[in-house]
């Protein structure tokens, strides 16, 4: 009888122990979702995405420089073909000559106050021009004509011309006077222009 009645107590109380300790057993928890890390572990870092450059400005459009202006190169290419103190022409001259009619005429001109004049030089109008410096008409001598220089300018020939006149103490020819002087320039055709001292409108104080 006594052991019967022990058996019957005790199963209960056996059952509810077993109960107890199933309940309190990780088999009995929910899974955790598949997605989802583990409590104990971090979550997986995000990839960071690198960020995009700015686009590139295009570069300022620079205009382009002026073409430098052709520098005049000094030269003193010329030959002096013809000079005096007599010209027949007594106004001041500077003429370029490019043709063989109107060298002819020049030189009969300067030296019209001549007889016989002076064999006109040969000039080679396909490779050379004239040039004609006539001082005009002076009071006395010491005066004189002469090139300084010939340079060739974007095109253009540039004949600087220099003029040479007495001092007021020099001892000088009390008679009229009429410089001149010819010279070639290796340019044929040449667009000249004369420099330096002004022919046409004389020399202050003569």
């Amino acid at each position: 009888m006594g052991f019967t009645r022990l058996r019957t107590i005790s199963r209960p109380a056996i059952v509810l122990a077993l109960l107890a300790a199933l309940s309190s057993c990780a088999l009995l928890r929910p899974a955790a979702p598949a997605d989802e890390p583990p409590a104990d572990e971090p979550p997986p870092e995000r990839p960071v995405e690198p960020t995009p450059a700015p686009p590139l400005e295009p570069a300022p459009e620079i205009p382009p420089e002026p073409a430098p202006e052709e520098p005049a190169v000094p030269q003193r290419r010329f030959e002096v073909i013809a000079s005096g103190q007599q010209s027949a022409v007594r106004v001041p001259i500077a003429r370029a000559v490019t043709s063989p009619d109107l060298w002819t005429d020049v030189w009969a001109a300067v030296h019209a106050n001549r007889h016989p004049q002076p064999e006109r030089p040969p000039v080679d109008f396909g490779s050379e021009t004239v040039v004609v410096l006539l001082l005009g008409e002076r009071r006395t001598g010491g005066y004189e004509v002469r090139i300084a220089g010939v340079r060739s300018h974007n095109g253009v020939v540039e004949v600087d011309v220099e003029v040479e006149a007495p001092a007021a103490d020099d001892m000088v020819t009390q008679a009229l006077t009429a410089p001149y002087l010819i010279a070639t320039i290796p340019y044929r055709d040449a667009d000249v222009i004369f420099t330096g001292d002004d022919l046409e409108r004389g020399f202050e104080g003569d």
